[in-house]
């Protein structure tokens, strides 16, 4: 029933064309703000820098592909991403609050909207969900757990003002494995249930 409804924004290109343009120039916008960042850094440490923009255009790859290919372990990882970086940013903007509703409170309040909306769109992943192998997902695990060692052991990380850096990383670890968690659990309960339905037809 869920996926039947959530289908809408695949078929109905209305709806679907506004949601992939704001993805497109909200992952231009992330990929411009690291982009020092990416000029500064070791190319091997790229991949681990910009954590929004990149999750955002594997959605965006994973939409255009919809009825082509699709991949339990491509979009278990885009659900995870989405959904970690999506409250991360959240959370950031809100410990340096000071920092951030300072200078520029109303840029800052686009970022809390489209951060928001893009964990949200982790719904957009709802009729492409399939059981994940504990192998795959101990792969996103241990990929998303490097990235937050990247982070705070090798400094790719966005830039903060400091001095709440350490809460800040303890936040990101328990995050990610909640959120890696609730994924696991959601993927396999959610498609088990889907199955027995296209079985008991």
């Amino acid at each position: 029933m869920v996926r039947k409804k959530l289908d809408i924004f695949h078929e109905n290109k209305s709806l679907l064309i506004p949601i992939i343009l704001i993805n497109i120039g909200g992952t231009f916008f992330g990929y411009y703000y690291y982009a020092y960042q990416l000029q500064t850094s070791p190319i091997y440490l790229w991949p681990f820098i910009p954590d929004c923009p990149l999750f955002t255009t594997l959605l965006l790859i994973s939409l255009a592909l919809h009825k082509k290919w699709h991949s339990a372990l491509f979009n278990f990882l885009i659900f995870i991403g989405l959904i970690k970086y999506g409250i991360w940013t959240l959370f950031a903007l809100s410990l340096y609050y000071e920092t951030s509703f300072g200078s520029q409170p109303e840029f800052t309040y686009v970022l809390f909207a489209l951060h928001t909306a893009m964990a949200i769109q982790s719904i957009l992943l709802f009729n492409r969900i399939e059981p994940i192998k504990n192998s795959h997902a101990l792969l996103i695990l241990a990929f998303m757990l490097s990235n937050d060692f990247s982070d705070y052991f090798l400094g790719t990380h966005p830039w903060t003002p400091g001095g709440k850096d350490d809460i800040l990383a303890i936040f990101t670890f328990i995050l990610t494995i909640l959120v890696w968690s609730f994924s696991l659990s959601f993927f396999n309960s959610y498609s088990n249930k889907d199955y027995h339905k296209k079985n008991e037809k």
